[in-house]
């Protein structure tokens, strides 16, 4: 898979090769809305700078994604998407995705971990970026 340039794009969709969307955004809030904006899409090849597990379980739960390239992930998230049939190919897997001045772990990063029904999960996310 090869890598597109990070160094422009937080995020980048592709399917087949060809690039459908990319995001500049940080954060979840651009995964979730490119995906709820980009129905009808499937088969879909996801680069984004960080994946956690609040990312691959809306993932799981949108099944428009099947592969995904990142420089950091945690361990939590590459078990999951794994364990999920999602390929993964991560540069770096860390324990945790930490908050930007890195003293604690992300908020939804924490949210992820706690809540184990996958459909509440996703809809706590989908109505907190989307509204």
């Amino acid at each position: 898979m090869p890598t597109p340039d990070l160094e422009r794009y937080s995020l980048i969709l592709r399917q087949n090769d060809n690039i459908i969307l990319t995001s500049r955004e940080g954060g979840l809030a651009p995964l979730i809305k490119a995906l709820n904006s980009l129905s009808g899409y499937n088969n879909l090849v996801l680069t984004d700078r960080v994946i956690g597990l609040a990312a691959a379980k809306f993932l799981v739960f949108n099944k428009q994604v099947t592969a995904v390239h990142t420089p950091v992930c945690s361990k939590s998230a590459f078990h999951y998407l794994n364990a999920n049939g999602i390929k993964i190919v991560p540069d770096s897997i860390v324990p945790n995705i930490l908050t930007k001045d890195r003293l604690d772990v992300c908020g939804m990063e924490k949210v992820a971990l706690e809540m184990e029904d996958l459909d509440k999960f996703c809809l706590l996310l989908i109505n907190k970026f989307i509204g």
